[in-house]
C-alpha cells in the first residue's frame, strides 16, 4: 500500500493559527520519507 499521511496542527481553534505540519510517505507498507516543520502562528497559543 502506498500513501502519504499528513498531520496538521493549529495553536487554537482559529483556522489561521497553523503551528506545525508533518508528512510521512509510505510505500509497500514501509515508511520511506518523513517531513516535519514548525510554523509561526499569526495568533496566540491556547
Amino acid at each position: 500500500m502506498n500513501f502519504i499521511a499528513m498531520d496538521f496542527e493549529t495553536a487554537n481553534y482559529q483556522k489561521h493559527s497553523a503551528c506545525s505540519l508533518a508528512l510521512v510517505m509510505v510505500q509497500d507498507s514501509k515508511i520511506v520519507g518523513e517531513y516535519y516543520t514548525l510554523i509561526q502562528p499569526e495568533t496566540e497559543f491556547f
